[in-house]
Order: structure tokens, then sequence, then C-alpha cells
């Protein structure tokens, strides 16, 4: 019998197997990670001069949470790192079970800008993603005790400090000498490249004071470019300055990294345009302080550019690199004066625009030509991505001026992944009610305002899609031969009913699950699929695979692609970065193998069912069994925990589902450990087991 539809069947349902250390186990418990171990928190230094060989350290979590001891880079095998070439990493070694140093030999070709390195370990494979900056200007590492102008760190300049405000009331100070009417760049990067607290979602948040030889304030600045504080100031006299650089609530964190630049030197704080078109390039405008007026940059984007999203850094003008948008529509850039409908500059559907609001009060219109019926979207980014420090509000008119619909902000329902912070972008969904002339108005609401108040703008056809993503984008495997589970996220764009969602890429002997995700009204479900390692597989191998969905829409088969995310704080709603590629990572071997005697279940409504579960070593004796169900909202515990006997290796789970709707269900048996469902990283697990509940026949 075919099982119907269902509103829940993309859901992933799961069974959790508890160990619990007993007297009567005759197999010794096995320790998997919390998912927290897998955080990489900081990197330092985080950057180097071209040339340079940097000693560096690389940092988890601090070394307990909630009391909990945590181990997450125990048995650091290597760095893997994304990005341009000109890295070489040697003499990786573990200080702790939370440290590990290595050095890093930055050839003097290396392009500046920054890097994705990540540490390849034991305990938990591989962590995710923290930003590494290649800089073109001399570096150093700040000198504890530099706390007061009086024991201040003497530098020269141009300089970048790389430093650390490690503990509460931690002040760092660097002294060096200027003369009269050098115009002083003193910058903090730190939000730049997401240094943080011990708290992955909160951005440290510097504050930075220049003094003179008196102590006397010749500049000072806090949150400038994000939260990080950016002094523009011209010496007033030759002399000795010094640079004060502390945290805004005067804690101090292992994690709160910082890049301090001093000089007068250029530092670009802005491009315009904001996006450039796949496959192509473009020349853009680059300006900040010190920058040469007419300074510009030509950037060219690979066809396969796999994320949403990269930095442009410049050779003339130092490795403070800045964000720009990669896109697949047709750019333009707004032409002024547009401050008015008479002055609205065209725009096209399926096409972006470069915008910037240039002076205060300055309005920005646009002239579509719309034909009745069609349905469109209109969205803006600013703060995602770009991190302009702008609020913008779209407003739609018709051509007598009746405003149509407006939007401030972005519903949550809009945003799986959070950036920086909940984003004030706009958008809006457009049915067109007539033919004729529209005019679009953005606008900026807090009164911001200059090279840095920038946006894009896109008006596109709303369509059948699918926008999936996947994470963690490192996903750990406990041993050969053994399985582990992710998460995939599905955000519909229009109506239709399946989605196949498939692993592909892998290397020979490894495998990866394929699975229904159903059609519905869950416009945003979440399915768990698995990686299972190859039988040969050696503790250390990272392989690389991607994950592709496949739908029906007008007779066509359309094909997307997941983008991966890195993961620095999971729950509901995920804060991550993208990153370039998926990955699974050999950790090492729990000893432990669960594999399911079925791959598939079939089930009639109203009943419940019993699944048999093989485990290893066979000498457990019982396990403590939960069923849980992840779905949107991650519910759990449909059934009462139990403890089940092994008996010769397998256990029988039964699985509580006579409330379940008519449909597929995928699910896993797993190893439970402090990790939920919503995490992604259950395992070891079995490979996907599809229950299918059938719709119950009326008896004759």
């Amino acid at each position: 019998m075919r099982a119907a539809r269902n509103p829940h069947s993309a859901i992933a349902l799961f069974a959790v197997l508890t160990l619990v250390a007993c007297a009567s186990d005759a197999a010794a418990q096995p320790t998997p990670p919390d998912y927290d171990e897998r955080y990489l928190a900081s990197i330092y230094p985080a950057g180097g001069q071209r040339g340079q060989v940097v000693d560096v350290e690389f940092r988890s979590q601090d070394k307990s949470v909630k009391g909990v001891a945590l181990h997450g880079l125990k048995d650091a095998r290597g760095i893997v790192i994304d990005g341009a070439p000109g890295l070489t990493v040697s003499d990786v070694k573990n200080v702790d079970d939370i440290t590990v140093t290595a050095k890093i030999a930055i050839a003097p070709d290396a392009a500046p800008g920054r890097r994705m390195l990540r540490v390849r370990n034991g305990r938990t494979g591989l962590t995710n993603f923290s930003y590494f900056l290649v800089g073109t200007l001399p570096e150093v590492v700040e000198k504890e005790k530099n706390n007061e102008p009086r024991r201040a760190q003497e530098v020269s300049l141009p300089v970048v400090v790389n430093g650390r405000i490690s503990q509460p009331l931690d002040v760092d100070c660097f002294k060096f000498p200027a003369r009269k009417g050098q115009r002083l760049i003193a910058a903090v990067a730190a939000h730049d490249f997401d240094s943080r607290s011990l708290n992955p979602r909160s951005f440290i948040d510097a504050a930075l004071e220049v003094l003179d030889s008196e102590g006397c304030i010749v500049g000072d600045a806090a949150d400038v470019l994000g939260l990080d504080p950016l002094v523009e100031t011209t010496i007033p006299a030759d002399g000795i300055y010094t640079a004060v650089v502390k945290l805004v609530n005067y804690q101090g964190y292992s994690t709160a990294v910082y890049r301090l630049t001093l000089g007068e030197v250029p530092y670009p704080t802005a491009l315009y345009p904001v996006a450039i078109e796949r496959g192509k390039s473009a020349e853009l405008s680059i300006s900040g302080p010190n920058v040469p007026v007419d300074a510009k940059e030509k950037i060219a984007i690979g066809a396969d550019f796999a994320i949403p999203a990269t930095f442009v850094s410049s050779e003339s003008l130092g490795a403070h690199d800045l964000p720009v948008l990669v896109t697949d529509l047709p750019e333009r850039q707004e032409a002024e004066p547009n401050n008015d409908v008479k002055s609205a500059g065209p725009m096209e559907v399926q096409s972006g625009m470069s915008g910037r609001f240039d002076a205060a009060g300055d309005v920005d219109w646009y002239r579509l030509r719309l034909t009745k019926g069609e349905k469109l979207r209109v969205e803006v980014q600013a703060q995602r991505y770009l991190r302009s420090a702008i609020d913008t509000q779209l407003e739609l008119f018709d051509a007598r001026g009746t405003s149509l619909q407006a939007n401030d902000d972005l519903a949550p329902t809009d945003v799986e992944m959070i950036h920086d912070f909940e984003t004030f972008d706009s958008a809006m969904n457009v049915d067109v009610p007539a033919d004729g002339d529209y005019f679009l108005r953005v606008t900026e609401q807090t009164g911001t305002f200059g090279p840095r108040a920038v946006y894009h703008v896109e008006v596109t056809r709303r369509q059948v899609d699918v926008l999936l993503h996947a994470w963690p984008d490192a996903v750990p495997v406990w041993g050969p031969g053994t399985t582990a589970g992710f998460l995939v996220t599905l955000d519909r764009r229009g109506a239709f009913s399946n989605v196949e969602l498939k692993v592909e890429g892998l290397p020979d002997g490894w495998t990866g699950s394929t699975v229904i995700a159903e059609g519905g009204s869950s416009a945003r479900p979440r399915v768990l699929m698995t990686v299972t390692a190859a039988k040969d597989a050696k503790p250390g191998d990272v392989v690389d695979f991607q994950v592709v969905g496949r739908f029906e829409s007008g007779g066509k088969t359309i094909e997307r692609t997941a983008q991966p995310l890195t993961s620095l704080m999971t729950g509901d709603r995920q804060f991550c970065r993208v990153s370039p590629k998926m990955r699974a990572a050999v950790a090492d071997d729990l000893a432990t193998r669960v594999t399911s005697e079925k791959s598939d279940l079939n089930v009639i409504q109203g009943q419940n069912a019993e699944l048999a579960i093989h485990v290893e070593p066979s000498s457990f004796a019982k396990f403590p069994v939960s069923v849980n169900l992840a779905g949107a909202s991650f519910r759990c515990n449909l059934g009462v925990p139990q403890t089940l006997p092994v008996k010769e290796g397998v256990v029988r789970v039964p699985i509580t589902c006579d409330k379940l709707t008519p449909g597929i269900y995928p699910i896993v048996v797993s190893l439970a450990w402090p990790s939920e469902t919503r995490k992604g990283m259950p395992g070891p697990c079995t490979e996907i087991v599809h229950l299918r509940i059938g719709q119950a026949t009326a008896a004759k």
C-alpha cells in the first residue's frame, strides 16, 4: 500500500540509545564528546605578515562547561585550510586537550586577506573554522605586562599588533613615536573576524584610546566598524603616543583576540558596488581613511564560486579585507540623483542593484515596469554579509502614488542563519495587481549615511524553488565503518511535493543516505541524513562530499546543492558562517557499532513497531532507550525512556508511532550523548531506516 502524504513526513525521527555505566554492563562505557567540544573558539595570533613564520595557538572551549571536563582538541593531527594558497603548517602539538600549537609559514607572495583554518583531531574529527589573516605590514605579538601607559609595550610604526584581552580588567597599552602632522590610523579588528567571548553568540566589544605623552586623549572610539573601534587623528606635535585597548565591559577572555593597526597607512572601510555577478568581474571603488580618492580594484568571481559572499583585499591597501556579495543576477549601480519619483532610476525584474545613502536624508527611488499577475520577491541585503550599519525600509507605490505595501525588517522565519545580529534588512512579496509602472522606495531609518551606508536590493520572480543548508560542515564519524548524522534544512519557495536529498561525491567505500522530504505545510523542515565511513578508513581521514536536492517543477527536474554552514552556536536557529564545502572526518574509534537489520520498516497507521538493532561489542547487557522526534520545533520524548536488554548483541527497540499520521519518516538509532538532534551530531548511529506508515483500511 502506498503511504499517504502528510505535512510532517519530512521530519526526522530517531531513536536514541543512551549508554549508562552500571555494574551489570560487561562492556566499558564509551565517552563521546559534547557538541560544544568541537567549537574552535580562537586562533592567536589571528594573523601574520607575508614572509613570516608565526607561532600560533588554537583554542577550543575552556576546560569545563557546567562542571563537565572538555577535551575538544585532544590528539590533534593537523590543520585544514580553506582559501588562497600560501600557508604551510608544521609542528602541530597538543599543549593540553583544549589547546594546540603550530607554526604557520606565510609565503612572501601569499595573497593578503583571510583564510579559514580548522583543527583535525582525534576527539571531534574536525572543528568549525576560524579566520586567520595574512597582512602586508610588519606584525608583532603583545607582551604582558602592558596594563598601563607607563608599562606600555614599545612598537614602531607602521605595525599590526596581535593582542588578547585575556583577564577581567585587562588593558593593553602600546607606545610609539609620531611626528606632527601625521594622519594616524589606529584601528582594532576583532568583531571583523568573529572574535568572541566564551559565549559563541557574543562578540567582544573593544574600545580604543590614543593618548599623548601627558596622558591626554587625542582620539578615541568604540563601535565604528560594527563593534570595532577606529580612530583617525592628525598628530598635533612630535612625541611619544600610546594606544590603549580594552573591552567596554572590562571583562577578559582567553578567546578575546584582536589585531591593532597603527600608522599613517590606508585602512579600507567600504567597497562599491557591493555585488559581483558569478563568472564575471567588476571594478570596485575602495574608500576609507588614508585611501586615495580614486582607489579601485578589479575583482573576478569564478563561475563555480561556492558561497554567497567573499572578501576583497588589495596589495596596495593592506590586509583589511571587505565583504562583497556574489550573485547570479545581472547587476547595476544606483544612479544619482534618484531622490524622488520623477528622478527614479530604471530597474528590471530579475536583477540586482547596488545602492548607497550618500548624504543625510538621502532616499533612493527605482522605477519598475510590471505585468499584472507577476509574483515578485523584493529583498535588501545590507547587514547580512555586507555588515552595513543601516536599517532599511522598502515601500512600493503605484503610478498614482498610492502606497501598496511596505516592509521594515525581515520576519524571523525568513532567516535560517543568524549573521551578526537579528537583521534589520527588509523584504516583501509582491503580487502585481495591474500592468503599469511601479515605484520602489528604499529609505534608511537611523540617519546613517556615507561610503559605508551601502545595500543591495534585488527584484526576482517568485518561483518554485528550495534553498538548502547543511550542518555541521564537518561531520564527525567515530571509527572506520561507522555512521554519523547531520542536518539539512529545506527552505521551500513555492508549493511542490517531494524533494529527494542525496549525499554525493564521497570516495570509494564511503556511503551516504538518500532521503525523500515530502511536500506539506511545513515551510522549513529539517531532515536528518547520514554518512558512513569506509571499513578501511583511518582516524584522521577527511573526505569531501555534497548534499544535492532534486525536485520536479513544470515538467523539469530542478537540482540544488546544499550550502554548508560552520556552526558557532547551535539551537533552533543557527548562529553560523557559510563554508565552502561539506566534509566528513574520522575521529577516534569509540569501539561501538550500531546497525539495523532493516532499511525499511512498514507499519499500518495506529500501530507501533519494533526495530532490531545490532550493537558491538555484544557484551553490553542493557541499554536505556528513548525515542525522539526531531522536527521544526524539536519535540522530544514521545515515549517513556526504557532500559532494554541486549541478547546476543541485539536490542529490540520499540518505536512508538501509533499517533503518527501516514507518511515516510527517516529514523536512525543512535548512541546518545549530550548533543541533541538539532545540533546535527548524532553518532555512532544506524544508517537511515525508512519508517513507512500506511493508511489504515476500513474493516469489511
